[in-house]
């Protein structure tokens, strides 16, 4: 009587069992989910099994489009991310190789190979501090040989290109329109006496102060070569024309030109610059005056607001047509610079020797001795003043030949200007200058004004 009912018994647990299941959590639904994220993790497998397929095969194109494909779904994994920055590098998607050995080392710090072609990527989107970061701390932990000088060449290659971004190169052009009350420093007077003649000599119009209106264009370049990250070879170039309304004022046309060149070196907190230079003058289109020489300066930083500098230079300077005048120079000189907020202070000082060098020509030997203060005011991001003052004074070692006197010399001049940046090309300047010049030699007195109007173009 009991086996007779075991069938129907069956039964009934097999459907109680499926009415369970339909209502469980764990039912048939997540019997699914499993099925689902197995089939998942299988795809992601044969997903970074392909991407290596590819990358192995060089097939990078392709094994980029993949992973684009695939990147919402497998970001995050490090293996995919990985593989996706090796075919990103290669392909030229260098931020989006940045991005995925971001990832990678983010859940596998340890990983150096990722490591490595993290600092590769930076260092193709020209991020060379962080570069070199990555590879010194690599450096130091890795032990293999070959990985080492992989690493090594690639310091070297980040290190060259961080050089070659520091290269400089600067042109600037110029013009102003201005007046000038005394374009030959000509002397006040109208005529002097001499101990060597019974009457006064009168001026000619040449050597009397002239007042003209004038045009001057300018021409600034400066290229920066580094040779490492503190030693750079740096050359400077520019051109300076003067020109005037009234065409009778012709033979004072000048041109100067200025070429100079320094090895800069930086010995802890100093910056040494070793220097040569080369100044001709043109007046009315003919070769008047050369200088050239050499100079060495260094400067010390004290601290954020305080900085000192002293520089030596020995210099030359020939006259095409005047040998009386030919000299030779030395200069010693010290300065220090003060900054506080909108405010910048330079004060200098020093002291020239100027040596004839003919014989005959001796009493044109002198010291000059000199102060400078001049300050900066920032008005706003657009707009600075500027002001400098400056005291000369000069003693002649010979009494002169035709006044039979020691001459004594003292020259003064101050400035003024305003500068106002329209942009990062553009800058319009207001300029005023006075000169001075006293001396117990009558002839050699001379005032000078000066006011200017122009722009600055530079790129």
């Amino acid at each position: 009587m009991p086996h007779r009912f075991n069938p129907i018994r069956y039964h009934v647990v097999y459907l109680a069992i499926c009415l369970l299941l339909s209502y469980s959590p764990l039912g048939f639904a997540e019997i699914e989910n499993l099925t689902a994220g197995q089939k998942e993790s299988r795809t992601e497998k044969q997903t970074i099994a392909q991407l290596t397929q590819l990358i192995k095969n060089k097939q990078y194109p392709e094994a980029f489009a993949l992973a684009d494909k695939h990147i919402m779904a497998y970001g995050g994994e490090p293996s995919f991310d990985f593989l996706t920055g090796l075919a990103a590098l290669q392909v030229g998607q260098y931020q989006q190789a940045v991005f995925a050995f971001e990832r990678t080392i983010i859940v596998k710090p340890q990983w150096k190979k990722a490591r490595f072609n993290l600092a590769k990527a930076y260092y193709t989107i020209d991020n060379f501090v962080a570069a070199n970061t990555e590879l010194q701390r690599l450096l130091k932990e890795v032990k293999d040989n070959k990985f080492q000088q992989a690493i090594n060449r690639l310091i070297l290659r980040v290190d060259k290109a961080q050089l070659t971004q520091q290269q400089e190169f600067k042109q600037a052009i110029g013009i102003s329109l201005g007046h000038d009350s005394n374009i030959n420093s000509g002397s006040t007077i109208d005529s002097f006496n001499s101990p060597l003649l019974s009457q006064p000599i009168v001026l000619n119009a040449d050597g009397k102060a002239i007042a003209d209106q004038r045009v001057n264009l300018n021409y600034q370049m400066r290229y920066r070569h580094p040779l490492s990250q503190k030693r750079s070879l740096v050359g400077d170039a520019s051109l300076y024309y003067t020109d005037y309304y009234d065409d009778e004022n012709d033979q004072f046309e000048t041109t100067v030109a200025n070429l100079a060149g320094h090895y800069q070196d930086q010995w802890l907190d100093t910056t040494m610059q070793l220097g040569v230079y080369f100044r001709p003058l043109w007046l009315d289109g003919h070769a008047y005056r050369d200088q050239y020489g050499v100079s060495a300066d260094f400067t010390l930083p004290l601290n954020q607001q305080w900085q000192l500098g002293w520089q030596l230079g020995l210099g030359s300077t020939d006259y095409n047509d005047i040998d009386s005048l030919d000299a030779s120079d030395t200069t010693v000189s010290i300065s220090g610079q003060y900054r506080s907020g909108m405010w910048q202070h330079q004060l200098s000082a020093n002291i020239t020797d100027v040596d004839a060098k003919n014989n005959d020509s001796q009493h044109n030997t002198y010291r000059m001795k000199t102060l400078q203060f001049q300050s900066s005011y920032i008005i706003s991001p657009s707009q600075q003043l500027t002001f400098a003052l400056q005291w000369q004074d000069y003693d002649y070692d010979v009494i002169h030949p035709f006044f039979l006197k020691f001459r004594e010399d003292e020259l003064i001049r101050t400035s003024l200007g305003w500068r106002y940046r329209q942009n990062d090309q553009l800058v319009w300047q207001v300029n005023y200058q006075y000169h001075k010049k006293r001396s117990n030699l009558p002839i050699y007195r001379y005032q000078r004004n000066e006011v200017s109007v122009g722009a600055v173009m530079q790129f």
